[in-house]
């Protein structure tokens, strides 16, 4: 009767799943990356960024940029809004790696 199991709460299950969300996303990323990913979540994790933007919040050329966003869209980390015309397109860190920062 002891060992009754106990509903977990929703900060308890947030806990759990942040550290596996950031254990996955740091291994599948590298380290340069994952700490890119940190540095926008730290200024706001729901904000949608520009590459000019990314490029000042990184302090890397406009190339290093392009190549981290593919590098993170392929890993599921970023994802690519809907533009149109000569917009810049937005991008916006995903639901999976805001839970994990």
């Amino acid at each position: 009767m002891g060992d009754e199991a106990r509903p977990i709460g929703p900060d308890d299950l947030r806990a759990v799943l942040k550290q596996r969300n950031r254990l996955e996303l740091e291994e599948r990323l590298g380290v340069t990356c994952w700490e890119r990913v940190l540095r926008w979540a730290v200024t706001n994790p729901a904000a949608r960024r520009t590459q000019a933007e990314l490029a000042k919040l990184w302090r890397i050329r406009q190339p290093s940029v392009s190549q981290t966003l593919q590098q993170l869209t392929a890993a599921g980390a970023v994802e690519a809004l809907p533009h149109s015309g000569r917009e810049p397109i937005q991008y916006l860190l995903t639901g999976m790696t805001r839970l994990a920062t």
